[in-house]
C-alpha cells in the first residue's frame, strides 16, 4: 500500500495492538510508526537454533496463521490469492531489463548483474509453480496473512519472561503459510547485515521437524471452528506435519529465488553502495542451486 485511508488506520492499530500486543501509529513517505516495546531485545540468527526460543516462534507463527479477521478493510487491502508468483515474475522481469538497458549503477555491478542465472531461475519458477497448483495434489497447500520476512531482526524477547514478539509487518500479506515456514528457515543462515549468509547455521533436518510439530500442533490449538480433525499425535496430525516438512523443503529452493531477485532489483534502483545487494543475490542462488536437487526429489516423489 502506498497509502491509508482513514479507516484503514484504526483496523492496523486493532490488528496490531490486540494481537500482538504493540500498537500501530501511523505512516509516513518511506515507513511507518509503531508503539515501543519496553524491555524488549532483538535476537540474532543464532539464538534461533535454540529448542525453547525455535518452539515459541513457531507458536507465534502459528498465531498469526491463524489471524482472519472479517474485518472489510483488509480484505480489501490484500488479495484472496498469494501475490507471490506475480510478484517474483515481475521482479525476474524487471532484472532481465535492467540488465539489457544497462540500468546498474558501475561497471562492476553491471557486470555482476549480468551473470544472474535468469534461464535457471524461470525454470525452477516454472517447476514449482506447476507442482504446488497441480489437481494432482490432494490438497494445495494453505495461505493464511503471513509475515514473509521473519528474520532475527524482526523477532524481538521480553527480557524478564522470554516471550516472543514477531514485528515489522511490512511484507506482510497473504501468502502461502509454507512459505513463511521456509523464509524463517533460510534466515536462520542470517546475511541481512553483511550479504554473506552462513548457511553453515541453518536448521537440520531434526530441528525443522521441532518446529513444525509444534507450529502445527499450536495451529490444533487455535482451532476454534473444530475443522482439523484428530487429536495432536494422531494420524491427521502426522499426516500434516509431514507434508509440511515436504512442502517446506520445496519452498526453500523458491524462496531463495524470490530473495536473490529483491536483490537484484534493488541493486539497480538503489546501488550497492551501503549493501551488496548484487553479493546477497548471488549467495542465495548458489544456495538455491545446492538444494535443488533435494527440491526436486520432494516435488516428484522419488
Amino acid at each position: 500500500m502506498s497509502s491509508l485511508s482513514p479507516s484503514f488506520r484504526p483496523f492496523l492499530f486493532n490488528f496490531q495492538f490486540s494481537i500482538f500486543r504493540f500498537a500501530y501509529l501511523g505512516r509516513f513517505a518511506n515507513g511507518r510508526v509503531e508503539g515501543f516495546l519496553s524491555s524488549y531485545t532483538t535476537l540474532i540468527p543464532t539464538d534461533f537454533s535454540s529448542p525453547s526460543t525455535s518452539v515459541s516462534v513457531a507458536h507465534s507463527l502459528a498465531a498469526l496463521h491463524q489471524f482472519d479477521p472479517a474485518d472489510p478493510y483488509l480484505k480489501s487491502a490484500y488479495p484472496p490469492e498469494s501475490s507471490m508468483w506475480s510478484d517474483l515474475s515481475g521482479w525476474m522481469s524487471q532484472t532481465q531489463t535492467a540488465i539489457s538497458t544497462n540500468q546498474y549503477k558501475t561497471p562492476s555491478d553491471q557486470s555482476r548483474a549480468s551473470s544472474i542465472d535468469l534461464e535457471w531461475a524461470s525454470s525452477v519458477v516454472a517447476s514449482c509453480q506447476a507442482h504446488f497448483t497441480s489437481p494432482s495434489r490432494s490438497s494445495p497447500p494453505s495461505l493464511a496473512f503471513c509475515h514473509n520476512d521473519l528474520l532475527a531482526g524482526n523477532v524481538m524477547r521480553e527480557v524478564a519472561t522470554g516471550r516472543i514478539q514477531l514485528i515489522d509487518f511490512e511484507y506482510g500479506g497473504k501468502n502461502y503459510t509454507c512459505f513463511d515456514i521456509a523464509n524463517h528457515f533460510n534466515e536462520w543462515a542470517g546475511g541481512t547485515d553483511d550479504s554473506n549468509p552462513k548457511y553453515s547455521q541453518l536448521p537440520t533436518p531434526g530441528e525443522k521437524r521441532v518446529f513444525v510439530e509444534a507450529y502445527v500442533s499450536k495451529m490444533y490449538e487455535l482451532d476454534e471452528l473444530g475443522s482439523k480433525a484428530g487429536a495432536v499425535g494422531g494420524p491427521a496430525w502426522c499426516d500434516e506435519v509431514e507434508t509440511l516438512l515436504v512442502d517446506v523443503e520445496v519452498f526453500m529452493l523458491i524462496n531463495h529465488v524470490y530473495w536473490s531477485f529483491w536483490g537484484a532489483c534493488l541493486a539497480a534502483t538503489e546501488g550497492c553502495g551501503e549493501f551488496d545487494y548484487l553479493n546477497y543475490c548471488g549467495n542465495r542462488q548458489k544456495q538455491a542451486k545446492v538444494i535443488e536437487e533435494e527440491a526436486r526429489r520432494n516435488m516428484t516423489g522419488k
